[in-house]
């Protein structure tokens, strides 16, 4: 195969079946190195656009790549369009030159009678002797063994150097904020969130007279308080949640609501304490802290005279 010009990183395609789509993970795992630094890019995670036929989306990407992984099974040999359509293309692109192939045993198979018996397997525990990927201890190092062959094919495909490492800026641009979840309930503005200690809840509150907790990895809504309403100064305004924290253990929670301080239990849905002290006018609680020991609230307020 003709040395080609380092002006691309090298395309890589994997075929696989779903039986032995872990192996793929694994190994794209494993490659993900040499996206880093340029040598490959993320070609094989393309997705195939709805209204495209599957089969002929990976043909014709078949056809284009410049090394092909073949993650040979049982699986693999027992399939008519992988065995038969998938990797006789793939042998004669590699018999053509325009490509490398290199199988890959994922699962042990016997294979001494097919065509692609001549080419070299990996991984190999030693020079001599094919050993499946399942058949390693560490499949970790049976991996490592596998991209050395990639990278040497790398090599012989584009050159001794075959991607230039982009130099980096001294100062590398923060990445962007990725949003996860949108927790979707409350019914007007919030004033106030607060993450659990254990990592599992978050708590908010604000301009509905509501509490509510929600589950940190679903967004679902897991327990709703309802403030008592209005005020007779101004209605609604008093009870707003200003201000909510979470105990030490992440079993209670402490908010302002109606102006004065409580404690909730979530679980039980109960108000556990009520805090009075602040001035009766018009009460704002501006700061809350716990102690560490959960026995004490310590709270500051605002007030704004009517």
């Amino acid at each position: 195969m003709s040395t080609q010009s380092n002006t691309r990183p090298a395309r890589v395609f994997l075929a696989f079946t779903y039986a032995d789509r872990s192996f793929y993970e694994d190994l794209v795992a494993q490659l993900a190195s040499f996206q880093r630094v340029g040598m490959i890019d993320n070609w094989h995670e393309y997705e195939i656009p709805p209204a495209k036929d599957w089969q002929q989306a990976q043909n014709e990407r078949l056809t284009q790549a410049d090394i092909i992984l073949l993650l040979i099974s049982p699986d693999f040999i027992a399939s008519d369009y992988y065995y038969s359509v998938q990797m006789k293309q793939a042998l004669e692109r590699d018999a053509a030159g325009q490509a490398r192939v290199l199988p890959i045993l994922c699962r042990p198979v016997y294979l001494e009678h097919l065509p692609i018996a001549r080419l070299q397997f990996l991984p190999r525990s030693d020079p001599r002797k094919i050993k499946a990927v399942s058949e390693w201890r560490n499949k970790d190092s049976a991996y490592t063994e596998i991209v050395k062959e990639v990278k040497k094919a790398i090599t012989e495909l584009f050159g001794a150097s075959p991607i230039q490492v982009p130099p980096q800026p001294e100062t590398a641009a923060q990445p962007q904020g990725t949003r996860y979840f949108t927790y979707n309930g409350h019914s007007s503005y919030l004033i106030s969130a607060a993450w659990s200690p254990d990592g599992k809840c978050i708590v908010s509150g604000g301009g509905d007279n509501t509490v509510r907790v929600w589950d940190a990895n679903t967004g679902n809504t897991l327990y709703t308080y309802r403030v008592h309403e209005g005020s007779p100064i101004r209605p609604g305004f008093a009870s707003e949640v200003w201000e909510i924290i979470w105990s030490p253990d992440s079993s209670k929670i402490a908010f302002a609501g109606k102006g004065v301080p409580m404690v909730w239990s979530p679980q039980s849905n109960q108000i556990l304490a009520t805090y009075k002290g602040h001035s009766p006018l018009l009460r704002i609680i501006a700061s809350m802290a716990w102690s560490p020991d959960k026995q004490y609230i310590a709270t500051t307020n605002l007030v704004l005279q009517p």
